[in-house]
């Protein structure tokens, strides 16, 4: 005897089973990871850590924090996909200097990204987000004398010639100093890879002593973008898109 399914029936199984697969290729999703850090002569430069910097000085960074904006992926044809629009990376021990997107699909040759935030994001008023936003005022990177900080960078310059030692704090930003970058990179998402790591470094060498200028510790140890510190904020964010390279890797966990 033959049993009959009822159309509705084998219609829902198989609803069910696509729904399924739909399930299984997201959770295979690729992803990518990026982070951002700090180094000085090659070596890495952590928070709450004295690192070697010049002849005349050593630096220990008690705060960093910069906005990341508009990352946008861009294959060889031109075609873009905006994976973030805006980060706060921080490498305080209670935040996070990384944060992982779905990679979509096609082959990426390049990255572009935002340091600081574009004329729009800086106009936002903080107080109508949620606090786990990046432009929410619960942040803390909101002034309303300059709108957001771009970057936020502390510490001690601790001299190794006598007992002085120099605090210091940038605090950098205005739309005029926002800066774009674009990188090299070789990103598919057809490839063997689970996924990618793309790691942001920052030479804290070329931070001070860039393209834009030097920045002379003694006599500029601080900026809060206004007034006559503010052409030390305009030679930090210079110096920052010099400074900061790209490292992508893959990943398999």
């Amino acid at each position: 005897m033959k049993t009959l399914f009822p159309s509705s029936l084998l219609l829902a199984i198989l609803v069910f089973f696509s729904s399924c697969e739909e399930d299984m290729v997201k959770t295979f999703e690729k992803k990518a990871k990026l982070s951002v850090s700090l180094e000085s002569d090659a070596n890495p430069a952590s928070l709450n850590d004295t690192v070697e910097f010049t002849a005349d000085y050593r630096l220990y960074l008690t705060t960093f924090k910069a906005y990341l904006s508009n990352i946008t992926l861009i294959e060889e044809g031109g075609r873009e996909v905006l994976l973030r629009d805006v980060a706060l990376v921080s490498l305080d021990r209670d935040q996070t200097s990384s944060f992982s997107v779905n990679l979509p699909s096609g082959k990426f040759t390049k990255v572009r990204m935002g340091i600081g935030l574009d004329a729009d994001q800086n106009a936002s008023d903080p107080n109508t987000f949620p606090n786990n936003n990046p432009l929410a005022a619960y942040q803390g990177m909101y002034w309303s004398m300059v709108k957001y900080r771009f970057v936020v960078l502390e510490g001690l310059a601790i001299s190794k010639k006598d007992t002085v030692n120099i605090p210091f704090a940038y605090h950098t930003g205005t739309d005029p100093l926002y800066q774009v970058k674009t990188f090299d990179t070789d990103i598919s998402s057809s490839s063997s890879a689970l996924g990618y790591n793309l790691n942001f470094s920052i030479d804290l060498n070329i931070l001070f002593d860039g393209p834009g200028g030097k920045i002379d510790i003694p006599t500029q140890s601080f900026t809060h973008s206004e007034g006559p510190s503010l052409v030390v904020a305009g030679i930090f964010m210079e110096n920052l898109k010099a400074a900061i390279q790209l490292n992508t890797s893959t990943t398999l966990d």
